[in-house]
């Protein structure tokens, strides 16, 4: 079927499509493979269902973009699926090795005869660069996915392409070479899709957005770049060229983290309406802008996202002084925080300067969680923020603003007093006796992944007639002192299970009978305490929020 306006589109099998003789090649921009086991696994089975029922299946459209050499095509949309079913056809073909079926599926693979150069691509399917030479190596090449497990993917789209070989073979293991033979004959002759060709990328982009439009979302960040690249107007070559560092930065971050760099970035215009693509579409709508987000910004955003919000919780290399204010503010419930790190890290400051105003945000976005409810308050307040470092102003201009990165002495106060009262929030409750921990003496920066639970020393509910209720007899008393800090210590998993609701003298008997000291800073704190009685633990509280007010300068 042929239509106006330079699209064709063509029903065809999936051995029509293989055997056709066209070579199907990923852009250098085009995302690498995403997906996960499940997807594949859900393929295959309905793909068994279909031959049980002896109907025909349809798989959808893939459209691609003709190139001026006619056997080389372009995929637009459609990756995922032709990648997975060229998966499949290796799978059935190592799986049927030494017979007239295994040639006959490895001609939909590799075309007989030709050579491998830059210009004359053996392949059937071609990826982008980041993994075409792990993909004919570890499933493209005859045996290659009978020992797809023993290869060393080095990026999360080639553990995904291992992934899926592992699960078709799962999937086909224990089948006859006569069904096996039969399910290849079926994925070859009775898979059928729409094969959409059109002419140039734009009218292609077109065309994969109404496609797209319903059902599974691709990630934003995709039809983001679709969208910065036709802005930007590039050459085939700048394509490539930036094509394949938008990959590069994906494989960094992954396409989760990419995502969510692109949120944050739009954050930085919070007048901006509309969804995340929509946004990006205004924000960087004209050549210039385009390509200088592509060329300058990106790169750096991304650098700052890294320093930010992506740092590995096992990187064991040397840390930097921001980071540890860096994983209080990971521990938080809300992320406003996020989007005023990376704009100030992309600014470029000094280290001394990046320490100044992380230990400032840290202490506000900390005042904005305890104190400051309302969500659009707190945006309210980064924002003001953002245009402070947006102007460029000193972190020391900064905090003097008392209406932005500043705290005004009611704030300070109100703060101060917040912190001796009660704290129900689980994982705010966690957070600040990890940050109270490490300005004990000898205390230890804990990270959010840290094997340590906030144990009460004083159980929230005692056991009828434990020596608990001799001492604490006032139910009101109890209540109001159960979730201050000063009732809290940090154990292990295992430790807190076992102590469970014990009396003091017990509980306490068995944390410190080991012939070493508890791990815990917090924990060691309570060793010379022998009676936990009210006093104690407001005592206690007013000692360790002390020690907060000193570091917050409250």
């Amino acid at each position: 079927m042929s239509a106006d306006g330079g699209i064709k589109a063509q029903e065809t099998t999936v051995g029509g499509l293989f055997a056709s003789g066209e070579v199907l090649s990923l852009p250098p921009y085009q995302r690498s493979f995403s997906w996960l086991q499940d997807d594949v696994a859900a393929l295959i089975s309905d793909l068994s269902e279909a031959q049980e029922q002896d109907r025909v299946h349809f798989i959808g459209a893939i459209v691609v973009v003709g190139r001026a050499r006619a056997r080389l095509a372009e995929i637009i949309d459609g990756q995922q699926r032709l990648t997975t079913l060229t998966i499949l056809l290796c799978v059935l073909r190592d799986l049927l090795k030494g017979t007239r079926a295994a040639d006959q599926l490895h001609r939909l693979v590799e075309t007989p005869g030709r050579h491998r150069s830059a210009d004359d691509h053996p392949w059937r399917l071609t990826l982008n660069a980041l993994d075409r030479a792990f993909f004919e190596a570890c499933i493209q090449t005859p045996g290659a996915t009978l020992h797809v497990e023993e290869m060393r993917p080095v990026s999360e789209s080639q553990t995904r392409l291992v992934g899926a070989a592992h699960q078709i073979r799962q999937q086909l293991r224990g089948l006859s070479e006569r069904d096996l033979v039969a399910f290849a004959d079926y994925v070859s002759e009775s898979c059928v899709l729409v094969r959409v060709k059109v002419e140039g990328r734009d009218r292609g982009h077109s065309v994969f957005r109404v496609l797209n439009a319903r059902g599974q979302q691709p990630y934003a960040h995709d039809i983001i770049k679709t969208e910065l690249f036709e802005r930007a107007k590039l050459s085939a070559e700048e394509a490539e060229e930036f094509g394949l560092l938008w990959l590069g930065y994906e494989q960094r971050l992954g396409p989760r983290r990419f995502d969510e760099l692109l949120r944050a970035i739009r954050q930085l215009h919070p007048n901006q309406k509309g969804d995340l693509v929509f946004q990006f579409r205004h924000l960087f709508g004209d050549r210039n802008a385009s390509r200088r987000f592509l060329e300058r910004d990106l790169g750096a955003y991304v650098t700052a996202f890294e320093d930010v919000c992506a740092r590995s919780p096992g990187d064991k290399r040397g840390r930097r002084p921001i980071d540890r204010h860096l994983d209080y503010l990971e521990m938080l419930d809300h992320e406003g925080w996020r989007a005023i790190g990376i704009q100030f890290l992309f600014t470029e400051r000094s280290e001394a300067e990046k320490l100044a105003f992380f230990q400032r945000l840290e202490r506000l976005a900390f005042f904005l969680q305890i104190v400051v409810p309302n969500p659009s308050e707190r945006r309210a307040r980064y924002g003001r923020v953002l245009a402070q470092i947006m102007s460029d102003d000193s972190v020391e201009a900064m905090a003097a603003n008392l209406s932005g990165l500043g705290l005004s002495e009611t704030e300070r106060t109100d703060f101060a007093n917040r912190l001796t009262g009660k704290f129900s929030n689980v994982r705010l409750r966690r957070t600040l006796v990890f940050r109270v921990n490490a300005l004990l003496p000898n205390g230890e920066h804990l990270r959010s992944d840290a094997d340590a639970t906030v144990e009460h020393v004083l159980p929230r509910k005692p056991e009828e007639r434990s020596d608990w209720l001799v001492a604490w007899s006032d139910i009101t008393e109890r209540q109001t002192l159960t979730e201050t800090l000063g009732n809290m210590v940090l154990l292990s998993k295992t430790d807190n299970q076992k102590l469970g609701r014990q009396d003091y003298a017990d509980k306490h008997r068995m944390i410190f009978a080991s012939p070493r000291s508890p791990v815990f800073a917090i924990t060691r704190d309570i060793e010379g305490i022998r009676a936990w009685t009210p006093q104690v633990v407001v005592d206690r509280t007013e000692r360790l929020v002390g020690l907060l007010r000193d570091c917050w300068e409250l």
